[in-house]
């Protein structure tokens, strides 16, 4: 069992919570970009669709988990996250990389809006990235896509 600390409280958190984290960091991380054209723009590859949609497949049981947490307390935001969820879906499906629609742009924003982990969200701006790394190198790829 691992312990994260929350204020000055130790709380137990499962290694499959854990490990559910972890795997729904790189769909995150793919939200960000898709959320925002311009940083899209600077990628020095494509995704395939199929690789963003087997990240969203492993996003969906700690968005689940969330949704189902935040219908607990009463909160429609996790109704509104399954919804998006399946919108997201079925714009990846039938998404060429070489554009990047306004319906996914703001179904990728409200996903980000609707999952909470982040208090305040910039489109305009990308990430905060050292000399010399780009936004492909911080993104999750499959090793069998070519690098470009």
């Amino acid at each position: 069992m691992v312990h994260r600390e929350v204020g000055a409280v130790l709380i137990p958190v499962s290694e499959e919570i854990m490990a559910e984290v972890g795997a729904s960091l790189a769909f995150s991380a793919w939200l960000h970009v898709l959320a925002r054209p311009e940083v899209f723009q600077t990628l020095n590859r494509s995704p395939s669709p199929s690789h963003v949609i087997n990240l969203l497949d492993v996003y969906l049981p700690y968005a689940g988990k969330r949704s189902a947490s935040a219908e607990e307390r009463g909160d429609a935001s996790g109704a509104r996250l399954g919804d998006l969820m399946s919108r997201m879906r079925a714009l990846l499906e039938s998404w060429s990389p070489a554009t990047l629609p306004g319906e996914l742009v703001e179904t990728a924003r409200a996903l980000l809006v609707a999952d909470a982990r982040h208090t305040v969200l910039d489109w305009t701006k990308g990430p905060d990235l050292p000399i010399g790394v780009s936004v492909d190198q911080i993104l999750t790829w499959p090793s069998d896509e070519p690098s470009g």
